[in-house]
């Protein structure tokens, strides 16, 4: 079986590929950043034939693993996400581009309120330069708004 020819898509995740390091930024709010030092992490991406990506990352928190790809009949970014901290696979359904730079990729997923439940979440990666990019991540609240919650800074290595 030979496989399909990447897409301009395709092309667009390969600008991840290689190694990065990458720091949180306090988030108001957020008590995963505030008042709470964080060291450096790292994340490295390498491609799975032309189609897919697989970054696989360390923090204080431990190992994490991204999957990526572009699924043209859908006309989707799709893939996955899994971390050492929790039992949740995160399945990235839809994602589309913003624009050159800024990827947006929309994910339901265990809710942080107190009530417990689902929750919608949205991530935006957008590079800020060839060698710099921002991971930044929200939640839909129950009045339809998004909150972000996290924010990242990663630097090629």
């Amino acid at each position: 079986m030979t496989p399909p020819p990447a897409t301009p898509e395709h092309l667009w995740l390969h600008r991840l590929l290689g190694n990065w390091t990458w720091d949180h930024e306090a988030i108001p709010g957020d008590p995963t950043t505030e008042d709470h030092e964080h060291g450096e992490s790292t994340e490295d991406w390498r491609c799975l034939g032309d189609l897919w990506l697989v970054g696989e990352g360390n923090s204080e928190h431990g190992p994490m693993m991204f999957t990526l790809g572009y699924d043209p009949e859908r006309k989707a970014f799709v893939g996955h996400f899994v971390t050492a901290l929790m039992t949740f696979l995160w399945t990235y359904n839809e994602g589309h581009l913003e624009g050159p730079d800024k990827l947006v990729l929309h994910a339901v997923g265990p809710s942080m309120s107190p009530e417990g439940g689902m929750a919608n979440y949205r991530d935006e990666i957008e590079f800020v330069g060839p060698d710099e990019r921002l991971l930044c991540s929200f939640v839909e609240g129950p009045a339809g708004t998004w909150t972000q919650f996290m924010q990242a800074r990663y630097r090629r290595r």
